[in-house]
């Protein structure tokens, strides 16, 4: 279990360092004069900066910025479920929901 929960982490980390790496990206862009090489620039420049570390090469960063652009709604916002109460699942529809399901399964 402790594994999973320290994958889950890293995975969080790792997603959250592409999308602020793709929102640098873009806003560089935005800023930068059309012919520049950007990203090119910037996968030397990370390559420089951080010799033993892979994932930062000019396709990398591209697609880390084009997966910035195509989820970026403004900021990243939990489930609609984890919204809900935390009693919820126990008192509220979903749990007669399941309830009735535990009730009515009948062997095949």
């Amino acid at each position: 279990m402790a594994q999973i929960k320290a994958a889950i982490t890293v995975n969080r980390e790792l997603l959250n360092t592409y999308w602020d790496l793709g929102k640098e990206i873009t806003a560089k862009q935005q800023q930068a004069n059309w012919g520049e090489a950007l990203i090119d620039q910037l996968a030397k420049d990370l390559s420089a900066a951080l010799p033993g570390v892979k994932g930062f090469s000019s396709r990398n960063l591209f697609y880390i910025r084009k997966w910035y652009l195509f989820y970026n709604t403004g900021s990243i916002v939990p489930q609609p479920v984890a919204l809900l109460p935390s009693d919820s699942a126990k008192t509220g529809e979903i749990g007669k929901i399941q309830q009735l399901g535990k009730g009515n399964r009948q062997p095949v």
